[in-house]
């Protein structure tokens, strides 16, 4: 359990900012292609946190590795559970974008 409530804490630390410029990666796109499309922002999301990830822990904060190493997780563990969950995030965002369009036409 106390691995669970480490990994939810590494990705509330990147899921609101990354959320945040996956939006605005959409929202850019949107506005230079004309065209309304949401996958744009699940696409955006595929990426950004892992950057945001990099960027923050490998090459600003390395020693907040040392905490989730000593609960049991270390950095292989942490970048695959990243993975996963942008490929979750990513596929809900898009399925429901495609939802929303399936319905709208």
């Amino acid at each position: 359990m106390q691995k669970v409530r480490a990994y939810i804490l590494f990705h509330s630390s990147l899921f609101g900012a990354s959320i945040a410029i996956s939006i605005f990666i959409g929202l850019y796109y949107m506005w230079r292609s004309q065209e309304f499309s949401t996958t744009a922002i699940g696409f955006a999301y595929l990426f950004t946190p892992l950057l945001m990830q990099y960027f923050i822990y490998e090459l600003r904060n390395r020693g907040v590795y040392y905490f989730y190493y000593n609960l049991g997780i270390n950095k292989v563990q942490l970048w695959a559970s990243t993975l996963i969950f942008n490929l979750i995030i990513a596929g809900l965002i898009t399925f429901i974008s495609w939802l929303g369009y399936t319905l709208i036409v």
